[in-house]
């Protein structure tokens, strides 16, 4: 389960609820692994928008312009998370748990595809 939390400019964080640490991207170019580190960095790796593509259903955007993907459509647990180029594959897909208005600092959220 995870946290949303409104940063300005259409841009999110989240976070793990359980860890209390936040998605975080390792770099700026396309294939960079997606990570929770602890603590709110002041930069643009924990920055995220999320456009709707279906009824519940979302691509998280990097601010860098390239969307979560889990690598190589893993269905492992564990699975790799990366920022990739969007190319409409489900395993760039998110779905909400509990599609309350994600703009609330409350929103809670479970990722899947």
């Amino acid at each position: 389960m995870f946290k949303i939390t409104p940063c300005g400019n259409d841009t999110y964080r989240i976070r793990n609820k359980t860890t209390k640490q936040y998605l975080t991207c390792l770099n700026a170019n396309k294939g960079g692994k997606m990570i929770f580190a602890d603590g709110v960095k002041n930069d643009n790796n924990q920055l995220f928008r999320f456009e709707e593509v279906d009824h519940h259903t979302y691509v998280l955007k990097t601010v860098y312009g390239y969307v979560l993907d889990v690598e190589n459509d893993s269905k492992e647990n564990g699975a790799r998370v990366i920022q990739w180029d969007h190319d409409n594959s489900k395993n760039q897909l998110w779905r909400m748990q509990d599609p309350k208005d994600i703009t609330s600092s409350s929103s809670d959220w479970e990722g899947g595809f």
